[in-house]
């Protein structure tokens, strides 16, 4: 597709994040990767490209997406995570709902910054709750 995908040099994956499950890192990953390389594939850019920044270690995870699409329009911003909410179709719109509820059980969000005509990064920090550990945190 002409697509680069390139991962930040100073990414890393210790190990995964306690209580997160592969199958979330799967769906997240998945659904980040698949919504870039359907925006670029769908556009005539001079330059496709996708930066994956992936941050990852027993306490936390941060996952970033950036690509060089045309990035998503001021009108469907406000709709990019409803249920059933796509530009792309019918029988779309599901994953990035999806990701929302996943990622809202855990106390995390996904965070869009995103530019007409630039692009779009679309990131999430996961830090799962220790508050409730016996040990409690700092011990």
């Amino acid at each position: 597709l002409g697509i680069d995908l390139v991962l930040t040099p100073d990414s890393f994956c210790t190990e995964l994040t306690d209580g997160i499950t592969l199958n979330l890192y799967v769906t997240l990953l998945g659904n980040l990767l698949t919504n870039a390389i359907e925006e670029l594939n769908a556009h005539d850019t001079e330059l496709k490209e996708i930066q994956l920044t992936l941050y990852m270690n027993k306490d936390r995870t941060y996952i970033s997406v950036l690509d060089t699409g045309l990035g998503i329009s001021p009108e469907n911003l406000p709709h990019i995570f409803e249920e059933g909410f796509s530009t792309k179709g019918n029988d779309r719109g599901s994953g990035l709902y999806i990701l929302k509820q996943l990622l809202a059980d855990l106390g995390s969000e996904l965070k869009v910054d995103t530019e007409p005509g630039e692009g779009t990064e679309i990131s999430v920090l996961i830090q799962p709750d220790r508050s409730n550990d016996s040990q409690g945190v700092g011990q």
